[in-house]
């Protein structure tokens, strides 16, 4: 009768480490960081992505979908089949879904990225883990280093861009929360899920993106501005401090009245968060 019941409580505790978990179907955070060539990037962190997924579901062609967003775009929709245990993406603007993930792979199973970023990957272990998250999930391991993806979290290398790191680069996820409880972090300061408006330093000096940032009077120069919230204002400002223009929400910065000199750039977003560059009219 004992060997009976060890073996039961050995059956049960396999059962509940194997049990499916799905993907949030509310508020969630999933951050990323992306590394690179140090020669090209800053401290090789060449850049910072945060996808939101919001609890106002979107219907699109009769099936309902979670909405995900960037900081700065709709990137489209998200729903789960957990019956099949696979999730399908509808990029935004597309008119048909995509299969993202499939959770009911098996060892030597071949699979190929949405975005067609890489050659078919090959499945070639699937463990239990639970160093992503407080409980036990399924962690298939593939054969490209860096692209391994996770029930109910998605791929280590981005959630819509899974098996797509590369060798000059790779994503990491950094952290994730879901209804405002963390579930995974790695304790890197440059990304916060719980309080993604606490933008650090690093965020704050990449969030904006002049082009070009040296011309010559009378060029036009593209901004380029990742945030969650849109741009309220923008201001030039002279090497004396003095407003020259006001613009407001405008993404393009006619020079044609500006000497040559340095000048600042000043974006004041929605939330009041103030961010400032530079460029240089020779």
């Amino acid at each position: 009768m004992k060997n009976l019941c060890g073996i039961l409580f050995f059956v049960c505790t396999i059962t509940v480490k194997a049990q499916y978990k799905i993907f949030p179907d509310s508020t969630a955070i999933w951050g990323y960081i992306k590394y690179g060539n140090p020669n090209i990037c800053n401290n090789g962190i060449c850049e910072i992505d945060m996808v939101y997924q919001i609890t106002s579901d979107t219907v699109l062609f009769t099936n309902n979908y979670h909405q995900l967003h960037s900081a700065t775009a709709y990137l489209g929709g998200l729903r789960e089949d957990s019956l099949l245990k696979k999730v399908f993406f509808i990029q935004a603007g597309d008119s048909s879904e995509n299969l993202l993930y499939d959770f009911s792979l098996n060892v030597g199973d071949t699979i190929q990225s949405l975005s067609n970023c890489s050659m078919a990957i090959t499945v070639t272990s699937i463990d239990s883990t639970n160093n992503y998250s407080p409980d036990y999930r399924r962690i298939f391991h593939v054969s490209s280093p860096g692209n391994d993806f996770i029930e109910g979290i998605g791929s280590l290398g981005g959630i819509l861009a899974p098996l797509c790191n590369g060798i000059d680069f790779h994503w990491d996820l950094t952290c994730l929360s879901i209804d405002g409880n963390l579930i995974f972090s790695t304790g890197n300061p440059l990304l916060n899920c719980l309080n993604p408006l606490a933008m650090s330093e690093f965020n704050k000096r990449n969030a904006v993106t002049l082009t070009p940032n040296v011309l010559r009077s009378g060029q036009t120069i593209s901004i380029n501005f990742n945030y969650i919230f849109p741009i309220e204002k923008i201001e030039i400002i002279n090497i004396e401090g003095k407003v020259l223009e006001v613009n407001i929400n405008d993404l393009t910065v006619s020079t044609t009245h500006l000497q040559s000199g340095i000048f600042f750039l000043s974006i004041t977003a929605r939330d009041q968060t103030k961010f400032r560059s530079s460029f240089i009219i020779q």
